[in-house]
């Protein structure tokens, strides 16, 4: 499950602009996405350290965030998604997911 939502992830952020931070989800017993968005093309892989953001989530949550079927500001809301790091910058993810 981990290469699948890896995969799309790449490919959600590949025509993004980056945020300027790097950004780690935490998928629990599924392992680590990293997300190096500190320059164009967004570099997306599962090693990396440091991020300045972490999201904690499921793989279940980050799969219906990926189809559209949940919002990343109510999953949040709803504590489906737990923040590390700065709120404000973890907000601007928002836009990666759109």
């Amino acid at each position: 499950m981990l290469d699948e939502l890896t995969i799309r992830v790449r490919e959600l952020v590949a025509t993004k602009q980056p945020v300027g931070y790097d950004v780690k989800i935490d998928l629990a017993e599924h392992g680590y996405i990293f997300a190096v968005a500190t320059q164009a093309p967004i570099v997306v892989s599962n090693d990396g350290e440091g991020a300045s953001v972490t999201l904690h989530m499921s793989a279940t949550d980050l799969k219906s965030v990926l189809d559209g079927e949940l919002n990343v500001t109510s999953a949040y809301m709803f504590g489906k998604i737990r923040i590390d790091g700065d709120l404000s910058k973890a907000m601007l993810l928002a836009s990666l997911f759109s």
